[in-house]
Parts: structure tokens; C-alpha cells; sequence
């Protein structure tokens, strides 16, 4: 986190962190999914809250899957900030080419 964001949002792993993220980042409001316990089930209300929460972060899950299934991105050497940076931003642009490939052969085919 750079501090200036507004919203964070993570699965139910993340749901101790808030303290954490409200201290790096102090404006931002944190979209943290809730967590069912054994006794205690998630309401409906919870679930449906959740499913918007994970269809935010489902977006950028899936960029980062495809930078690290189809281009290799598991492990990064450290080359310094700026190499890794221009990296990254070379898979990520393939990778919203891909993804518009993709998209332009599920048109093509219907």
C-alpha cells in the first residue's frame, strides 16, 4: 500500500488487519470480506455483501493469475524497483491483449 488509497479490499484472511491498514493508509476504508465461524453462520445479507466485495477483486485477481500462469511471473529476481516495474507493466499490457483475444474469439464464434 502507497498510503493515498481510499478503498482495500481482501478475503476473509484479511479480516485482523484493519488496525493495520487504517495505520499505512488512513483515509482508506477497508472492504474486507467477513468470515464465517462454526457457530455462526454468515447471514444472507453478509453473503451478498461479500459476493460485490469479491466481484471487485475478482478483476484484478484474474490479471495477476494471467501474469503468472501464461508468462511465467512467479518468482521475481530483484533487478531494482524501476526493471521490475518496467516488467510488470510490459505482462500487464500482454496480458490485456490476451484477454481482449480472447474475448474477440468468444464473439467471433457465437
Amino acid at each position: 500500500m502507497h498510503g493515498s488509497e481510499t478503498r482495500v479490499y481482501g478475503d476473509s484472511a484479511y479480516t485482523g488487519k484493519a488496525q493495520a491498514i487504517r495505520e499505512k493508509s488512513p483515509q482508506a476504508r477497508a472492504f474486507i470480506n467477513k468470515r464465517a465461524y462454526r457457530n455462526r453462520p454468515l447471514t444472507d445479507q453478509d453473503r451478498e455483501t461479500n459476493r460485490r466485495k469479491s466481484s471487485v477483486r475478482s478483476r484484478a485477481e484474474h490479471i495477476f493469475g494471467t501474469v503468472k500462469g501464461y508468462f511465467g511471473f512467479r518468482k521475481v529476481r530483484y533487478r531494482g524497483i524501476a526493471k521490475n516495474e518496467n516488467c510488470l507493466n510490459v505482462l500487464f499490457a500482454l496480458s490485456n491483449l490476451l484477454m481482449s483475444k480472447k474475448k474477440l474469439l468468444r464473439l467471433s464464434t457465437a
